[in-house]
């Protein structure tokens, strides 16, 4: 009947959104792990840079 219909319908929708928070949450854990490996790179390179000062080089 047109109650089928409607929860139906309701039931999409909230499908929907659902979908579209999984889609935005994947896109944030891209994000966080794009800038964690960004922020690692830095550190190494910093470190590297350090390696040259220390007992070794006087």
């Amino acid at each position: 009947g047109p109650n089928l219909k409607t929860e139906l319908v309701r039931e999409y929708e909230r499908l929907q959104l659902v979908k579209r928070q999984i889609g935005e949450l994947r896109q944030e854990q891209k994000r966080r792990i794009k800038e964690e490996k960004t922020k690692a790179m830095e550190q190494i390179i910093t470190l590297m840079q350090l390696r040259g000062v220390g007992p070794q080089s006087s």
